[in-house]
């Protein structure tokens, strides 16, 4: 394992505690963090349900922080690393933030937007390109992801019918 590699899974272990964080509250478990020349910097998980909002997903919480920690939205020389591969949504706000690389566990078959069926990360209408790393404790971003849907549909098979 490369030096880089035992970084970006140092980094994705952090996330990780985020998406937990994120599950106790009956989140979907995402995680995200923002690392600015190797120190983390802001963190974030998903807050859909708390906020009743569809654009808190950890990814754009923890760009908002970092530019609140910088005090500035460009966020040059940042990498963002996020449990499950980015939707289209938060890919763009990583691009248009000026973001370096994005690192993430788990390919999303769904709503990814870095691999199959589509691939936004290079379009060059939304801004520079950043590096990419994928697959990183893809292993623990899915078990986290399938126990808790397991978990989901279990309670909605026990709880009573209207």
């Amino acid at each position: 394992m490369s030096h880089r590699q035992a970084i970006a899974q140092q980094w994705m272990e952090e996330a990780l505690n985020e998406a937990k964080l994120a599950q106790s509250k009956g989140e979907v478990p995402i995680g995200a963090i923002v690392v600015h020349r190797g120190s983390t910097i802001s963190r974030a998980h998903n807050l859909v349900e708390s906020l009743n909002d569809a654009t808190a997903h950890a990814e754009i919480l923890a760009l908002r922080k970092a530019a609140s920690a910088l005090g500035r939205w460009r966020l040059q020389d940042c990498s963002l690393i996020v449990t499950l591969e980015p939707c289209s949504m938060c890919l763009a706000a990583a691009r248009l933030s000026r973001i370096d690389e994005i690192i993430f566990g788990a390919l999303d078959e769904r709503f990814g937007s870095v691999g199959r069926p589509r691939d936004l990360s290079k379009d060059p209408l939304w801004g520079p390109t950043p590096r990419l790393l994928g697959g990183v404790c893809s292993d623990k971003s899915l078990e986290l992801m399938q126990s808790f849907f397991k978990e989901l549909r279990g309670r909605s098979k026990n709880s009573p019918s209207e």
